[in-house]
């Protein structure tokens, strides 16, 4: 029953997904042996999502049910010190290639990405640019992890 609700879960994204978020043929043949790490990729999509938001607002609250504390506090840390300059960071997420999908056991999934992001800061008070649109690749590895059985990000680092 868990795998047919996991399943059911993975195709309503998969409707939902756009260009901006695309998978290697080999990983959606992976997902499809495998929809609980299926689960884990929506939760990586999840997390940036929230990550967006956490940036906007300069509060790291969005990413409560998508981080462990470990990864919540680095995030925390880096909003309190673009705060601390008086500055809000506008992300975009512009685009995300899921390259790779691997099982490191139950409740471990690692997964590869390269992203597309935009970025630029804005003073709090004076609404004004402070840090022009910048453009930037990233490859990255999201080890996630089964917390209180939702999938969470453990460890965000660069391949």
């Amino acid at each position: 029953m868990k795998r047919i609700i996991g399943a059911v879960t993975f195709m309503i994204f998969l409707l939902g997904c756009s260009n901006d978020f695309i998978e290697l043929s080999s990983v959606k043949d992976f997902l499809r042996k495998d929809p609980d790490a299926a689960d884990a990729v929506s939760a990586v999509r999840a997390y940036n999502k929230a990550l967006v938001s956490a940036y906007r607002q300069n509060d790291p609250a969005p990413l409560r049910d998508f981080a462990t504390d470990r990864e919540f506090n680095k995030v925390s840390h880096l909003i309190e010190d673009i705060l601390s300059q008086s500055l809000i960071m506008e992300a975009e997420l512009e685009r995300m290639r899921i390259e790779k999908v691997e099982r490191w056991g139950p409740d471990n999934v690692v997964v590869t990405t390269k992203e597309n992001w935009r970025y630029r800061r804005i003073n709090v008070k004076t609404k004004e640019e402070a840090k022009p649109l910048t453009s930037i690749e990233y490859h990255m590895r999201y080890n996630m992890v089964r917390e209180k059985g939702l999938w969470k990000v453990f460890d965000l680092s660069p391949v």
